[in-house]
């Protein structure tokens, strides 16, 4: 049974859903789960809940979402993407909006349909349907707690899973024969390579991941729209970037993403 607005649990999700969007809309982190242990997800559902509660006191449309697995058979952790985080390649950031600024070099997925929560199907032929093109991502990390990335793991799914800007390309058709698991890449900040020595993206099987994401919105009532971007995990790892500069990501085959952080 999930919880009402007034039980304890619920009253918890949203003043940790509050003090996460304050953080966000004044880029420095919060210490309420210092302050107050009770507002601590005690569960991957609640983190959830409260995902949804910053975007309902924000009164943001899901623009997207994020997904991934750190192993081919591991949990999928994910998380929505406020429409006002998600932008085209191109885009100038200021670094000031962020509290961390990382950046991870991605492929997604767009959706080509809405999948209304009782019209799914989730079979691998209905996401090459539904999914109709692949872009780059380039995803900026950011975290609005304190004491990041030692934070409690539930807190930070909790806090969009670390999402702080989506970067995206323009996009081709959606290909099943890609070499997904390592495709040839490159990334670098003012022209400087910084692609580390492995490019892998932990997840194995990005279709495992897109399963996860119909199902779970589905799980929580949302409709998937068309043209929602699904990030499915990055191949650089976190590249933490501590100046103004352009960083521009690429994969061999895809259109390359840049993005200006000024």
């Amino acid at each position: 049974m999930n919880p009402t607005q007034d039980t304890p649990q619920a009253a918890h999700e949203q003043a940790l859903a509050q003090a996460l969007l304050q953080a966000r809309r004044s880029a420095s982190p919060t210490d309420v789960l210092r302050e107050q242990a009770q507002l601590t997800p005690r569960d991957a559902a609640s983190a959830h809940r409260v995902q949804q509660a910053q975007l309902a006191l924000a009164g943001e449309a899901i623009g997207g979402w994020k997904v991934g697995a750190k192993s081919a058979d591991g949990p999928i952790l994910g998380a929505p993407l406020p429409a006002s985080c998600v932008h085209a390649s191109g885009a100038t950031l200021a670094r000031s909006n962020f509290i961390v600024t990382g950046i991870e070099l991605e492929i997604g997925f767009r959706l080509g349909r809405t999948l209304a929560p009782q019209a799914r199907g989730h079979d691998d032929a209905a996401l090459a349907a539904a999914f109709d093109r692949m872009v780059v991502t380039l995803e900026v990390v950011d975290s609005r707690l304190a004491g990041w990335p030692d934070a409690d793991k539930l807190a930070q799914l909790a806090d969009l899973q670390c999402h702080g800007a989506l970067v995206v390309s323009h996009g081709v058709p959606f290909d099943a024969g890609y070499p997904f698991l390592a495709p040839t890449a490159s990334l670098s900040f003012n022209g400087r390579s910084i692609l580390p020595a492995q490019v892998l993206n932990p997840a194995g099987d990005l279709q495992r991941l897109l399963r996860w994401v119909v199902a779970h919105a589905g799980t929580m009532g949302l409709t998937l729209h068309e043209g929602q971007i699904v990030t499915a995990g990055s191949y650089t790892g976190m590249q933490l970037l501590h100046e103004p500069g352009v960083v521009r990501g690429e994969f061999e085959g895809l259109p390359p993403v840049e993005l200006t952080l000024a």
